[in-house]
């Protein structure tokens, strides 16, 4: 049996890479999908690691849901 190559890190403890130009290749290429997702993800991550007070948190969690309603309402205008 083939044994599945291990990531060299991970970004917020979430998102695997297995090279640096990987994380280059994101940050070049990112879609708004994926910024949501990583948004979300370092959140997460800010919040479980204790970066962030519950406070912070919340605030930037509610600009997050704000900024995605706004995108996705001008997303259903534009179709």
């Amino acid at each position: 049996m083939e044994q599945e190559k291990q990531p060299l890190g991970f970004l917020f403890d979430s998102v695997g890479y297995n090279k640096p130009e990987d994380v280059d290749r994101l940050i070049d290429e990112m879609t708004i999908e994926q910024s949501f997702y990583l948004l979300t993800q370092s959140l997460h991550y800010v919040h479980n690691t204790r970066l962030f007070t519950m406070q912070e948190t919340e605030v930037v969690s509610k600009a997050l849901r704000v900024l995605h309603k706004k995108i996705s309402s001008n997303d259903e205008v534009i179709e």
